[in-house]
C-alpha cells in the first residue's frame, strides 16, 4: 500500500517502500571468501539472492522459498579478488544491493 509521511507541511507518498534502511547486512566485509548475509528483515519471506560482478553478470544465485534462518552463508573463495555486488529481491520490497570486497588467494 501507500505510505504518506508529512514532511515540512508537504506530503510525500512512498509506494511499496516499507523503510529506507538497508534490509540486510554483509559480514565480514572485506572477506577472504566466506561471507554471511544477515536476513532478519526477510524471515518468512521468499527471496532471491544474487552475487554479481560489477559488470552485472550473475555469478551465483540462490532462491529461498521462505527464509527460516537469520544468517545465510556463501563461499566465494574461488572468485578473483575484487568488489562484487549482492542483490536481494523480494516481492513487495525494493531490490536491495550491497557491495562486498573479496581479498581471496586468487589475484
Amino acid at each position: 500500500g501507500n505510505v504518506t509521511l508529512p514532511v515540512n507541511n508537504s506530503n510525500v507518498a512512498l509506494k511499496g517502500v516499507e523503510n529506507h534502511t538497508t534490509d540486510f547486512g554483509v559480514f565480514p566485509n572485506p572477506s577472504a571468501g566466506e561471507i554471511n548475509l544477515e536476513l532478519s528483515a526477510y524471515l518468512g519471506k521468499s527471496i532471491i539472492i544474487e552475487i554479481l560482478s560489477l559488470q552485472g553478470q550473475v555469478l551465483q544465485k540462490r532462491e529461498i522459498k521462505s527464509v527460516q534462518q537469520k544468517i545465510e552463508n556463501f563461499n566465494l573463495a574461488n572468485k578473483l579478488s575484487g568488489t562484487y555486488l549482492i542483490k536481494i529481491k523480494s516481492e513487495g520490497k525494493v531490490d536491495q544491493v550491497k557491495p562486498v570486497v573479496l581479498n581471496t588467494a586468487n589475484k
